[in-house]
């Protein structure tokens, strides 16, 4: 058993069928990563046509390419066109807002552009992420309290912070305030928790690059105890309180973010 859930994941063990479905939107964080041929996507596929591939496979995704600019219109029609009606796609908020300007009010015309952009892809848009840098502390209290009511009550956010002094009950309030979910997260950085704070939650698992795993093509680390617990607070927490629960792994995790999928889908599938 141990050995089929850690070794190589093949395209032809996947089906969509066999993964997560609604309530859960579970994917990977990004998808553009030459060490998944053969091991995910088939060595003839044009990169070109990755997420096309990837959207037979698994429901969500969210893109990390938009942490570093706002992507072309071109670029959001064209994920839009090459997956299914009912795939939905995250996107990390640009780091001029979160680590150059750190929400100072001059970026608010930057977020409404960033907004606009992603709308087009209509009812795929799922949450949009605030990831903050460690040295977004809690010094910035008071501008987050400013900044949040700014968005948009149409579109869902997450947030994420990388201080441990923030998780208090005043930074909990304020983002049940507001509608934001708390990023939990799985990481060295972080403690681990299951606060919710919106009506949906959002996971990020995330590792630790002190690993420094450089090859992603085959799950390296075993990660069973970690993504049992996931699993217990997502079946008899979240999924108990009717919220839609977001996830996505990143490569650093375990060594391979499909891989990672599949045994979280295996040890959710075990809870009754």
């Amino acid at each position: 058993m141990q050995e089929s859930l850690f070794s190589s994941l093949h395209t032809e063990d996947v089906d969509k069928e066999d993964t997560f479905a609604p309530p859960y939107y579970i994917g990977t964080g990004g998808w553009n990563y030459s060490d998944w041929l053969e091991s995910f996507y088939p060595s003839y596929l044009d990169s070109s046509r990755w997420i096309e591939f990837y959207a037979t496979k698994f429901s969500a995704i969210e893109i990390d390419s938009t942490f570093y600019n706002i992507p072309r219109e071109s670029s959001v029609m064209r994920w839009h066109d090459l997956t299914p009606d009912d795939f939905t796609f995250t996107a990390k908020v640009p780091r001029i807002i979160t680590h150059e300007k750190q929400i100072d009010p001059s970026c608010y015309d930057i977020l409404s552009a960033f907004i606009r952009r992603m709308s087009i892809l209509g009812e795929k848009l799922g949450p949009m992420l605030l990831q903050f840098p460690p040295s977004f502390s809690p010094i910035y209290f008071e501008r987050l309290h400013d900044f949040l009511p700014q968005l948009p009550a149409d579109f869902q956010f997450a947030l994420e912070v990388r201080d441990p002094r923030w998780l208090t009950q005043d930074f909990y309030t304020l983002l049940r305030a507001n509608n934001v979910a708390l990023t939990l997260v799985d990481s060295a950085r972080m403690p681990k928790k299951s606060v919710i704070t919106a009506d949906f939650t959002y996971i990020r698992w995330l590792g630790d690059n002190r690993d420094r795993l450089t090859d992603f093509s085959h799950t390296q680390i075993d990660r069973t105890s970690d993504l049992r617990a996931w699993a217990t607070v997502m079946v008899k927490k979240f999924q108990q309180k009717n919220l839609d629960i977001y996830g996505f792994f990143n490569n650093h995790f375990a060594g391979y973010s499909p891989g990672s999928i599949a045994l979280l889908h295996s040890l959710v599938s075990e809870i009754d």
